[in-house]
């Protein structure tokens, strides 16, 4: 389907000011106990000994198959001035729709003796995303004197709004993450317009999503494939203990055994999530999620088996070849450039 920015509520701005995307089913629980570093450690991808007072890590809750189950954002808050005492839980961010889904299968995961305790808390949170080139000025206007470092978690005072702000990698934002009280979330998103900020509509933050390169939720992180295969490299450590799916991923690594990965599709017209894509009448992927953007016209996201994920390669995209339409692999995020 077709999208003229007109269509698309805040594309615009998201381009040229600051925008939030409130969002809708962000999942949030937090795991507490002596044991909870080793818990988590033994569970995901990266190394968990890394989190410390507002600093986080992403890492990626995988079958023994290696495939992805979640992506969780693992921080701790940030130490209070003047505190003594040690930080006794980790907070965790999933993909949307998936925190108390989540909660509950790392709960299954605990053993008899492990000292620890998982507590679903995603209806007491919101996450208000807030992105464009002006993000930045407007969280200065409302009070936070500094940004923060990626992976970094700030505690401020948004004149007068108690929030975390946090520079959460990909896929959790494209900008800045806040997160606030339920119960102050409205107050929270009244602040942001007041200040400047147009609200994003979904529509539009699906179109930014994939000019951007970012996998997501129900698209590209699913079981259906590992994390390095869409571009989660970052989140997976080559050096931590075991955790389940590691043979695997060390035999992608160690042998070069990544097959496959996540590349952008520049199309002369448009496709459909799940459209197979052929080159010379082999079908070598598919595609994971696709739109009409405003700047780039027809474009896509899909994961293609090697050499054909190379820049350049020209493609066919369609349920059946006869029908298909032509494009040209490229590098991820898009760019302007490449029209």
């Amino acid at each position: 389907m077709a999208h003229h920015s007109a269509d698309l509520p805040g594309y615009e701005q998201a381009l040229q000011g600051a925008v939030y995307f409130r969002q809708p089913s962000g999942g949030y629980f937090e795991i507490s106990g002596e044991d909870r570093i080793g818990f988590l450690q033994r569970q995901t991808s990266n190394d968990i000994r890394r989190v410390g007072p507002g600093r986080g890590v992403l890492t990626v809750l995988t079958s023994p198959a290696a495939r992805i189950l979640d992506v969780l954002f693992v921080f701790e808050h940030p130490q209070k001035a003047g505190a003594q005492t040690e930080n006794q839980t980790l907070s965790v961010l999933t993909l949307p729709g998936s925190g108390e889904r989540t909660a509950s299968f790392l709960r299954s995961r605990i053993f008899f003796n492990d000292r620890v305790e998982v507590r679903s808390t995603s209806d007491r949170v919101t996450q208000i995303e807030l992105l464009g080139p002006k993000a930045a000025d407007l969280l200065n206007q409302l009070g936070l004197e500094r940004m923060p470092g990626v992976n970094e978690i700030l505690e401020a005072d948004l004149d007068g709004l108690n929030a975390l702000v946090i520079a959460a990698p990909q896929p959790f934002c494209m900008g800045f993450l806040l997160l606030v009280l339920s119960e102050r979330a409205d107050e929270a998103v009244q602040r942001l317009s007041d200040a400047g900020a147009q609200e994003l509509s979904p529509e539009a933050q699906l179109v930014l999503r994939i000019e951007a390169g970012q996998p997501a939720a129900g698209y590209e992180l699913t079981e259906d494939y590992t994390p390095l295969e869409t571009g989660l490299r970052a989140a997976v450590s080559d050096n931590k203990g075991c955790y389940t799916g590691q043979e695997v991923i060390a035999r992608q690594i160690t042998y070069d055994k990544i097959t496959q990965s996540l590349v952008g599709l520049k199309l002369e017209g448009p496709v459909d999530p799940q459209d197979t894509v052929w080159v010379e009448g082999k079908a070598v992927g598919k595609v994971t999620s696709a739109v009409v953007s405003p700047r780039l016209g027809p474009v896509a996201l899909a994961v293609l088996r090697r050499p054909n994920n190379e820049p350049g390669t020209r493609v066919a995209v369609g349920s059946q070849i006869e029908e298909a339409t032509k494009g040209v692999v490229t590098a991820l995020p898009f760019s302007e450039a490449q029209t």
